[in-house]
């Protein structure tokens, strides 16, 4: 739905939409894994986590006539995009605890709930998402992450994580390619 004329946003909207995807498919698949968590609100929670990105990204285009560089974009997402998320879905009238998933993402050690949570899928579908990418290296331990204790029994080994990413592999080139048509 976002066109724009300036490469640098329309560049930045592709990448958010990719990893939109991506953390859906992840979670899906890990919902399935956890066999405790609705893989369907699991994806829905994924496809929705950075939505408070886009509006931010409409609203740079409009400042034409002030400069700003993509580094003080970068720090606006940073700041607003979970907020305005949680706006975004509170005026959509999604589930409560669906509605503070853009807020929570982008907190590793967010933990407000002992039990195995939707937002905790995301989360964990979110670093799967970024190992290997140029943000993997500066992620925090996987065992240190509260939403990966609460899996308990169910904890996510290295064969897990593998067969995760795989089969999310192949979600995400059925997505993409859905999308495209």
């Amino acid at each position: 739905l976002f066109r724009s004329n300036n490469k640098q946003l329309h560049n930045r909207v592709q990448q958010i939409w990719k990893q939109s995807i991506q953390v859906a498919s992840l979670s899906h698949t890990l919902a399935n894994l956890t066999r405790t968590i609705n893989p369907d609100e699991a994806l829905l929670a994924g496809l929705t986590h950075n939505i408070g990105a886009l509006p931010i990204i409409t609203y740079a285009e409009n400042l034409k006539s002030t400069p700003y560089t993509e580094q003080d974009l970068d720090a606006t997402l940073l700041v607003l995009q979970g907020l305005v998320g949680n706006y975004i879905l509170k005026k959509w009238a999604f589930p409560e605890h669906l509605q503070q998933i853009p807020n929570q993402s982008s907190h590793w050690y967010h933990d407000d709930n002992p039990i195995l949570q939707p937002g905790d899928i995301v989360l964990l579908a979110r670093f799967h998402a970024l190992l290997g990418g140029p943000s993997g290296q500066k992620l925090p331990p996987l065992h240190t992450l509260p939403a990966f204790t609460k899996l308990g029994e169910r904890a996510l080994t290295p064969d897990m994580s593998l067969q995760a990413l795989q089969e999310a592999k192949q979600q995400i080139a059925e997505a993409v390619s859905f999308f495209r048509s």
